[in-house]
Formats: structure tokens, C-alpha cells, sequence
């Protein structure tokens, strides 16, 4: 079990980061438009409790968009980052024995 050893598939990993970041700008998308369907019925198209209800509905969802928007643009990031010292690591690593 000593000899064993462990090899990252970089196009794979970058392949998830691409994912993470499309996730994290489809999201930030999903809440911009929230947005401003929470502007329309704040600008008394919508009166009353249902408007009032939609808003914080609405609201309440915006609320957890932002945080996993920004979570998916770190995951992004994270892994780009990894893959990148991963690189330079195993060519500046390998050059210390030569």
C-alpha cells in the first residue's frame, strides 16, 4: 500500500469549475430578475396582502440565492486555483531531483 499513488484528472476538475461558475451566473441572473419582480410589485401593480406576501416570498428567496451564488463562484475558483498549484507543483517539485 506504500507504492500507491494519486493522480487528479485536471480537465475533469476544471470541468466541475466550469459548472460551479455557470451555476454561480445563472443564479446571480435568477436573482437580478427577482429583483425586479419584487420592484414591479412594489410599484403598486400589486396592492394588499398579496403583494405583500409575494414581496416577502420573494424576498426569502433572494436571500438564499446570494449566499450559493457566491459559494459557486468560490467552488470556481477553489478548483481553478487547485488545479493550477497542483501544475506547478508537480513541475517545480520535479525539478528539485533533477
Amino acid at each position: 500500500m506504500a507504492n500507491q499513488e494519486t493522480f487528479a484528472d485536471y480537465d475533469a476538475i476544471l470541468n466541475m469549475a466550469q459548472v460551479f461558475g455557470t451555476s454561480g451566473d445563472t443564479l446571480n441572473v435568477i436573482q437580478h430578475t427577482l429583483e425586479g419582480i419584487v420592484a414591479a410589485i412594489n410599484s403598486n401593480f400589486f396592492t394588499g396582502l398579496v403583494g405583500a406576501g409575494a414581496t416577502a416570498y420573494l424576498m426569502n428567496i433572494i436571500a438564499k440565492i446570494k449566499p450559493l451564488s457566491a459559494t459557486c463562484h468560490e467552488f470556481n475558483g477553489d478548483l481553478r486555483s487547485a488545479v493550477g498549484n497542483m501544475r506547478d507543483g508537480d513541475t517545480s517539485g520535479s525539478n528539485r531531483f533533477v
